[in-house]
């Protein structure tokens, strides 16, 4: 008996199976290439989504320290980024922060090819609410608080064998709009800093560091501006101590009294009331030495409270000038002035790197006038006061 096999057909048969599993697997293929790519043009927005933005905060609560909560994000490959009502609430009797927008003006593609770049990141609108503590010889009410000490070689920290290989990094952040409240302890809010601006530059480090802070006191038109270049770093390497500095900060008719009132609850110190104008001006670098220049006028400065008790002398107008130099082998003082209603000092002089130095000064006391601004800090025997004198004083 003959069989006759056909083994052309079973060989067409074989391929056709073959090409139907390369057509399924190709095609598979495809679906899945075409499905990432599909889940990675829309995982912005997947990530965008209410659902995702509970989960990712939720953990992010398990695993901080902080209560966080945002009511709305959004993000895009191309377009800006946005995170709208930022709340971060650092615990029990701790600060409490709201900020109403956050923008990233570049895209998240951007930001993947360029890792140092972070583009220009606007804060809209911050607000910050200050717990109020009650501080009693040092010690909060809150609970005591355990301060360890830490010995450090401010030369091997800061020397000139420091070095820190650091990358370069582009981008602005700014800050408009931000306010800084004190919880009273009626339930009410304090308004400290109205109207605040802040602006951080880094352009490399190639290019100085330029910061820009502006804080303006509430219901009046004082502010307080600081304007500070640091660097450039150079291509060797960060090394603090060889970072030149240039830093201008003005002061014009800033109201002392909210400020005064919130230090005093810090530590025992007078309140103040009145306006502050002048200017601190700090350049130089550590290896250089930092060269400062203060001029510092009050219109009429009264003073109340803290370690004065139940005195308010009023110091009139109050001047502050300081000029000195700042080195690695001592202080260099080149002027000194400290005058008001009661008192005027001038003085120069310098410290040397062991301690060693001269200071000269010269001042001028009206004992009546200040015998009547302090009368209970100064009382000499009851029902006797001093009507006039002058005491002047000169030491080197």
């Amino acid at each position: 008996m003959r069989w006759r096999i056909n083994c052309e057909g079973i060989f067409d048969g074989y391929e056709r199976t073959t090409k139907r599993m390369r057509q399924r697997i190709i095609g598979g293929l495809v679906a899945l290439l075409a499905f990432l790519i599909l889940v990675i043009i829309f995982l912005p927005a997947i990530i965008s989504t209410g659902f995702m933005r509970s989960l990712v905060i939720a953990k992010v609560n398990e695993m901080a320290l902080i209560t966080v909560a945002i009511e709305d994000w959004r993000f895009h490959w191309f377009g800006s980024q946005a995170v709208q009502g930022l709340n971060l609430d650092l615990g029990a009797e701790q600060a409490k922060i709201r900020v109403e927008r956050i923008e990233l003006g570049s895209g998240l593609l951007s930001l993947f090819r360029a890792w140092n770049s972070f583009g220009a990141i606007r804060v809209e609108s911050p607000k910050i609410m200050l717990p109020l503590l009650q501080v009693d010889g040092g010690k909060s009410t809150e609970g005591e608080s355990q301060r360890g000490e830490l010995a450090v070689n401010p030369g091997s920290v800061l020397g000139g064998s420091f070095l820190v290989d650091s990358p370069e990094i582009y981008g602005t952040v700014e800050i408009v709009d931000m306010q800084v409240e004190q919880v009273l302890s009626e339930g009410e809010t304090e308004v400290l800093i109205d109207r605040g601006e802040f602006e951080l530059v880094i352009g490399g480090n190639k290019e100085p560091v330029s910061l820009f802070l502006v804080l303006n006191t509430p219901g009046s038109s004082g502010s307080l501006s600081v304007k500070t270049k640091v660097g450039p770093i150079g291509d060797e390497g960060l090394q603090p101590l060889n970072v030149p500095l240039e830093t201008i900060l003005k002061i014009e008719d800033f109201d002392l009294a909210a400020l005064s009132e919130t230090l005093s609850i810090w530590a025992e110190l007078p309140r103040a009331k009145g306006t502050l104008t002048g200017s601190v001006q700090i350049t130089g670098s550590g290896v250089q030495g930092l060269h400062v220049v203060s001029r510092l006028r009050t219109d009429r400065l009264i003073l109340s409270g803290g370690p004065l008790g139940d005195d308010h002398p009023d110091l009139g107008e109050l001047l502050i000038n300081v000029s000195a130099d700042f080195e690695t082998e001592g202080i260099e003082l080149t002027e000194l002035l400290l005058q008001c209603k009661q008192v005027q000092f001038t003085g120069s002089g310098g410290i040397g790197g062991e301690g060693k130095g001269f200071l000269a000064l010269e001042g001028n006391v009206d004992l009546a006038s200040l015998t009547q601004a302090l009368p209970s800090t100064l009382r000499i025997r009851p029902g006797v006061r001093i009507d006039e004198g002058h005491v002047s004083l000169s030491t080197s």
